[in-house]
């Protein structure tokens, strides 16, 4: 199982080397990572729900959905083979590069912030519950999302194409 060589993983993917068993186990990972954040999310305290709120999940939703349909177009839609076994490793591999650069980026970011806060006793919300850096938030993890998609479709277009 790869976690990080995007080459050697599209390389036996356009040579159909992985069987069923090691396709199975790239979507046994992304199953499982999914189920762990599901439930990890489901523990932490709820936060006030805004506008916000749901703007972030009607567009995390949407970009997914056609991120991933578009994947499928790059495989050749109807015409195209295998996608699902391209799909599941691609995503796996993928879901570990981007997770590796974001923790990267938000780990120091969040470690400054919160002392700055702490410094300087800056509130963390505004007096209705809506933080005001919320918008920016939601932006940027949109656009990494997007980012990832498109990364995703470049992926599996050169896969399919390279047969």
């Amino acid at each position: 199982m790869y976690f990080w060589n995007l080459r050697a993983l599209k390389r036996e993917l356009v040579a159909g080397a992985l069987g069923e068993g090691r396709v199975f186990s790239y979507f046994f990972a992304v199953l499982t990572f999914d189920t762990v954040l599901y439930y990890l999310g489901s523990l932490l305290p709820a936060n006030e729900t805004t506008v916000w709120t749901y703007v972030g999940a009607a567009a995390m939703v949407g970009t997914t959905l056609t991120g991933t349909y578009v994947a499928w177009r790059q495989n050749g839609g109807t015409a195209g083979r295998d996608f699902l076994g391209r799909y599941f490793p691609l995503l796996w591999v993928l879901c570990v590069r981007f997770l590796a650069v974001i923790m990267a980026i938000v780990l120091p970011v969040a470690f400054v912030s919160g002392m700055v806060a702490g410094w300087t006793g800056a509130p963390v919300e505004s007096g209705d519950g809506l933080h005001p850096w919320e918008p920016l938030v939601l932006a940027v993890a949109w656009a990494w999302l997007a980012v990832f998609y498109w990364r995703l479709a470049v992926h599996t277009r050169e896969v399919a194409s390279a047969r």
